[in-house]
């Protein structure tokens, strides 16, 4: 039904409640923008190990909403930044991962209008 992320995972994960789904799409939104917005902040600063932080944390997010091919990309990202090798690699995957994101936020506002 949905091509970037997966309502049955979800409800294997929190149950069916809409209600609360709905409370914690916005929770996921949140938590994606701002880890986005501060690995952006690093890759200008060049700060590897906060660029692998801040993946790190919201990849566990991305596989709870079944996100899968942002969940692959933002674990490239983490796997690049601890290595420091290929890390002009990070603007493009970020880039792709916005893209991705964007098209997932339309289809989170799909479902909380259904």
């Amino acid at each position: 039904m949905y091509q970037h992320f997966d309502l049955n995972k979800i409800y294997e994960y929190f149950g069916k409640d809409k209600a609360i789904i709905q409370e914690l799409i916005e929770k996921f939104k949140e938590e994606i923008t701002e880890g986005i917005k501060g690995i952006e902040i690093f890759l200008q600063n060049e700060e590897y190990e906060g660029i692998a932080d801040i993946s790190h944390r919201i990849k566990s997010s991305l596989q709870y909403f079944g996100a899968e091919e942002l969940h692959d990309l933002i674990i490239n990202v983490e796997k690049i930044a601890k290595s420091q090798n290929g890390i002009k690699q990070i603007p493009v995957l970020i880039e792709k991962f916005n893209k991705i994101y964007q098209e997932l936020e339309k289809e989170l506002i799909e479902y909380k209008n259904s």
